[in-house]
């Protein structure tokens, strides 16, 4: 084989390692509803915080994102798109959400899923 295929196949297999990192943005979706679970609507400000337990802890992370709509209960959010997520991701995390002044209760554990 010839030096430029070796380079080739070098380049595809370098591609392929670097797309298997961990991502730095994170997808966070939900449902807001108030006390009597009925569905809210309109935009709230998001305060994502990841400790490093489950409660008390240590804060590892924090981002605030404004103006995030929600219709029908349903929100997403980009979490690390304003603030980058430089965490290694080799033990447990735990999210704390506050929805404008509220802090929303339990943290939730921060797990994986296919990407």
């Amino acid at each position: 084989m010839n030096k430029a295929l070796y380079l080739a196949i070098f380049a595809v297999l370098i591609s392929g390692i670097a797309s298997a990192a961990i991502p730095t943005i994170l997808n966070l979706q939900g449902r807001l509803t108030d006390a009597s679970t009925v569905a809210l609507n309109g935009t709230n400000n998001f305060t994502l915080r990841i400790f490093d337990a489950y409660s008390g802890g240590n804060n590892l992370w924090t981002e605030t994102q404004t103006n995030v709509n929600v219709s029908g209960g349903i929100f997403s959010i980009d979490m690390g798109s304003i603030t980058p997520i430089n965490l290694t991701f080799n033990a447990d995390y735990w999210l704390q959400i506050q929805v404008n002044s509220e802090n929303l209760t339990p943290r939730r554990r921060i797990s994986s899923v296919s990407y």
